[in-house]
């Protein structure tokens, strides 16, 4: 990914003479990294991370990396540097691994990257010698993935027929570890099982074509969006963000704008009249005298008593 300062040398002073050109490009690194470490606080570790974007693998002998321009003629001949070479024999099987940061894609890469070292053909391994390796940083090409319609990675694609027929095993299909990659390799009815990818998209399908100048527009725009650092986008992100948060609690139109003092100091009055309320309450409730039993009259005792004094008689 360019640097803030490729940009800044690249609007302000286009006709700088190389020399002059670095030179500004090392002032501003400068200057990138010293807004990210005494402004935003980033330690050195985070700066890094930063300033440097593009996160790949290390070059592998007997793995190729593929790009937006050397996957087509890497994938017809085998070669990165000679565009004269000769086309591969038509049973020439493909294993490419599309990876990207996350900690999956780690392990998944770790895995293909031993059955390269130790399996493969060319290594002195035990696979057979038709079988080439390959691997796509999923992050900064967009080309391939796209016309095999991949959108989320790691995935390793085994590509035969002159990359006409296409498998796809995810992880939940492979176990993203060096044995269970290296057997299922060995084993071409294994892998063989996997039905390939048919459909409108797929190559020989009716909408193929569609997918060619997507994925070269996909390219492009990419292309140009990596001139942005990722810290830029961070920021625009979080002001989009909040600006869409900020609409969405908007209160509705003819509603008054209240603030929080006001509204903190509605809630205190309400709370003082709902207290005063229950104080009145306990206050009748104690006053109010207590209920007492019915006393008998003395008319009706004193009849009772001389009724029971007639009947003696």
């Amino acid at each position: 990914m360019v640097k803030l300062t490729s940009l800044i040398a690249l609007v302000a002073l286009p006709a700088l003479s190389v020399a002059q050109f670095a030179a500004l490009q090392e002032a501003g690194n400068g200057l990138v990294r010293k807004i990210l470490s005494g402004v935003l606080r980033f330690n050195d570790t985070q700066v890094d991370r930063v300033m440097v974007t593009k996160s790949g693998q290390d070059p592998h002998p007997y793995a190729v990396d593929l790009t937006d321009l050397n996957w087509e003629e890497v994938l017809r001949s085998g070669s990165e540097t000679n565009p004269f070479a000769e086309k591969l024999p038509d049973d020439t099987v493909w294993v490419i691994t599309m990876y990207g940061t996350d900690q999956v894609s780690k392990l998944f890469m770790a895995a293909f990257n031993d059955v390269a070292t130790y399996n493969s053909s060319e290594s002195g391994g035990s696979l057979t010698p038709e079988m080439r390796f390959a691997r796509m940083d999923y992050g900064t090409e967009t080309i391939l993935s796209t016309r095999m319609w991949l959108w989320k990675v790691p995935v390793m694609v085994i590509a035969t027929n002159n990359m006409k027929d296409l498998r796809f095993f995810k992880i939940g299909q492979i176990a993203p570890f060096h044995v269970p990659m290296s057997d299922l390799l060995a084993h071409r009815e294994r892998w063989e099982s996997m039905p390939i990818w048919k459909g409108e998209f797929a190559p020989g399908g009716s909408r193929e074509w569609i997918l060619v100048p997507l994925g070269n527009a996909w390219a492009a725009y990419h292309k140009y969006m990596s001139k942005i650092p990722s810290f830029v986008l961070l920021m625009v992100s979080g002001m989009m963000m909040n600006f869409v948060v900020g609409f969405g609690d908007k209160p509705a139109t003819g509603n008054p704008v209240i603030s929080d003092e006001e509204r903190k100091n509605q809630i205190r009055a309400r709370l003082a009249v709902l207290r005063s309320e229950a104080a009145a309450k306990e206050a009748e409730t104690a006053e109010a005298p207590a209920p007492t039993a019915p006393v008998p009259s003395v008319e009706g005792s004193s009849a009772v008593k001389t009724g029971k004094a007639s009947k003696r008689k």
